[in-house]
């Protein structure tokens, strides 16, 4: 997954919901990156850069019980460029494309997260 870029990702695999099935969301395991909580991961041509704070995901009996965390990513694309130096200079241009990572506690840690993609809507 994080190989790819978002918009590359097969229309086939996406689950489509709300009017028409206008809105999509794609749903991928991955193999987690040595339990890091790293703030970007790279992607084709961008990456993933976290947003916000990681968030408990609650259940159990009242949602009193932390099953795992929430990190949120937004995807960033590169800028061209020719010269490799003037394009960190420049950064890069955030998108509408979001990723959820899902992952256990780390006394439950899994060597997979689950990631939930999908372009988020204006207004």
């Amino acid at each position: 997954l994080y190989n790819f870029n978002p918009y590359d990702l097969p229309e086939v695999t996406c689950f489509r919901f709300g009017c028409k099935g206008r809105k999509k969301h794609w749903f991928f395991y991955t193999e987690r990156i040595n339990g890091e909580e790293r703030e970007r991961r790279g992607a084709g041509f961008g990456f993933w850069k976290r947003k916000g704070r990681v968030r408990d995901v609650l259940g159990g009996k009242g949602g009193e019980v932390v099953l795992g965390r929430r990190s949120c990513f937004v995807f960033c694309m590169k800028k061209q460029c020719d010269d490799d130096d003037d394009c960190k200079s420049k950064g890069a241009v955030k998108t509408d494309w979001i990723m959820y990572e899902y992952a256990l506690l780390e006394n439950l840690k899994a060597s997979f997260v689950l990631c939930r993609v999908f372009i988020k809507s204006r207004g």
